[in-house]
């Protein structure tokens, strides 16, 4: 494991590097596309690997996107 792995992000920085917002941080954790640690009874971390996984591949899309259809 290289210096760089186990560096952990408050839910405030992961969002502020995906450009989304502490809820959606939330519920890509639930979702299981972030890998979130659990420092203390209250306090949760997002570890940066997994945030810059998402930055190379993009954030899931949304599930009314994929299933819109247009107007006929």
């Amino acid at each position: 494991m290289a210096a760089g792995d186990d560096l952990l992000l408050t839910r405030a920085e992961a969002a502020e590097r995906l450009h989304v917002s502490v809820q959606t941080v939330r519920r890509l954790a639930e979702s299981g596309h972030l890998a979130e640690v659990q420092v203390s009874a209250r306090a949760v971390r997002v570890r940066a690997a997994s945030v810059d996984r998402l930055v190379r591949e993009g954030l899931p899309r949304r599930r009314w996107i994929r299933e819109y259809q247009p107007l006929r």
